[in-house]
């Protein structure tokens, strides 16, 4: 993963972007890069993880929904936000990767101490994808 991708990835990010640049350093520093091969599922639906989600930094995944609607999300998207927002803290949906996939992963507890607005945010971005899919 190149750290300009990853960066650019994080101020283009709708969560991310009303942040400094000294917070949006700080949550670059704290991530955890993942990558996963085509094919590879990142999330299964009902699976109960810790309180994290993930922004993709390059490649694509689908997101798998029950009514048999797939939906293709690529950078700078979040996903797993929904998991992490809602009162059951449990994935909504399979999610897998398209193509070669990296993406930054954060501990939710941590994000929201640095920047206590991308709660509001992700809560927002939660939202809007349970509405439309």
């Amino acid at each position: 993963m190149d750290l300009e991708q990853a960066r650019r990835a994080i101020q283009e990010c709708e969560a991310f972007k009303p942040l400094s640049q000294e917070e949006q350093g700080t949550l670059l520093s704290i991530a955890q890069v993942r990558k996963f091969s085509a094919g590879e599922m990142i999330y299964r639906k009902g699976d109960k993880p810790e309180p994290s989600f993930d922004l993709i930094v390059s490649g694509s995944v689908e997101a798998q929904l029950e009514s048999q609607l797939n939906v293709r999300l690529q950078a700078p998207h979040i996903v797993g936000e929904i998991a992490v927002i809602s009162d059951k803290h449990e994935r909504t949906c399979n999610v897998v990767a398209v193509d070669d996939v990296c993406v930054l992963e954060w501990d939710a507890g941590e994000v929201f101490r640095i920047a206590p607005s991308v709660r509001k945010r992700l809560e927002e971005i939660g939202w809007d994808h349970l509405t439309q899919w």
